[in-house]
C-alpha cells in the first residue's frame, strides 16, 4: 500500500514539474511586442535634423550623447508610466558632418542605427546647397524605410542602383523637372546595410585620377542605415 501511493506521488510530481518546465518555456518563447513602432528623422528647410517617433503605451525612453563614438542613442524600456515626448529636436551633428542615431529597443534583437553624412548647417551659417531643400527617413515596424525629399525648381531627379558598391544613388542634375517631391521606398536586406547617396552633378568640378580628368560630384547626403552590420563606405 505504502509503495502504491508513493508512485502514486512521484508521478504527480513529475507531471507537476514538467507542466511548470512547459509553461516556462512557453513563457520565453512568446515575443513581446516592440516598444519602438516607427521613427522619422527630418532634415528642414533651415538645415536642422530633428527626429519623430511613435511608441507603444508604458514605455520609457532615455536620451544620451556617447561624446567618444559621437552617437546620439535612445533607449526604450518597458515602464509603469506612459510617454508623452515623442519629438526631439536636439539631434547632434557632430564636426565632421556625420550625424549617427542609435535606438536600443530591449524587446527587440534588431536595433537601427541611422547614419548621415551631410553638411553642418551651424559650420556653413546657414546656407543651403540649393538643391536639395529638405529630406527625411521614415521606417515602420515591418522595417521598410521611406525617404521623401524636395529639390528646387531648376532640378532633375534620376534613381540608380549602383550593383558595384552595393548603394542606391539619387542623382540631382540641372533640368527643367515636372515635380518637386519625391519620395521612395527601401527594403533592408538581413545582414547587409542599406546605403542610399545623393550625388550633386552640378557644376563643372573636376579631379585628376592616374593622368586622367574625371568628373567628381559631391556626394552628400549620404544615409547609412544598419542594424550593427559594417555599414562603412
Amino acid at each position: 500500500m505504502k509503495n502504491k501511493i508513493i508512485a502514486i506521488l512521484i508521478v504527480f510530481i513529475s507531471t507537476f514539474l514538467c507542466s511548470c518546465s512547459d509553461e516556462s518555456g512557453l513563457e520565453s518563447t512568446i515575443e513581446k511586442p516592440k516598444l519602438l513602432k516607427s521613427f522619422e528623422i527630418k532634415k528642414d528647410i533651415t538645415g536642422l535634423f530633428y527626429l519623430d517617433y511613435s511608441i507603444s503605451k508604458n514605455t520609457a525612453v532615455e536620451k544620451s550623447f556617447n561624446i567618444e563614438t559621437e552617437t546620439n542613442n535612445f533607449y526604450f524600456s518597458n515602464s509603469e508610466k506612459e510617454a508623452t515626448k515623442n519629438i526631439d529636436k536636439n539631434l547632434n551633428l557632430n564636426n565632421s558632418n556625420r550625424l549617427k542615431v542609435d535606438f536600443i529597443d530591449v524587446n527587440s534583437d534588431k536595433n537601427p542605427s541611422i547614419t548621415i553624412i551631410d553638411d553642418n548647417i551651424k559650420l556653413a551659417k546657414g546656407e543651403n546647397n540649393g538643391q536639395l531643400i529638405s529630406y527625411s527617413l521614415f521606417s515602420n515596424e515591418e522595417g521598410i524605410y521611406q525617404l521623401d525629399f524636395t529639390v528646387a525648381e531648376n532640378v532633375e531627379v534620376d534613381f540608380i542602383y549602383n550593383h558595384d558598391q552595393d548603394i542606391y544613388e539619387i542623382n540631382l542634375i540641372e533640368g527643367k523637372p515636372n515635380k518637386l517631391n519625391f519620395s521612395n521606398s527601401y527594403i533592408k536586406e538581413l545582414n547587409k546595410p542599406l546605403k542610399i547617396d545623393f550625388i550633386n552633378r552640378f557644376g563643372t568640378e573636376l579631379s585628376k585620377s592616374k593622368n586622367i580628368i574625371l568628373p567628381k560630384w559631391p556626394k552628400k547626403p549620404r544615409i547609412i542605415i544598419d542594424d550593427g552590420e559594417d555599414a562603412l563606405f
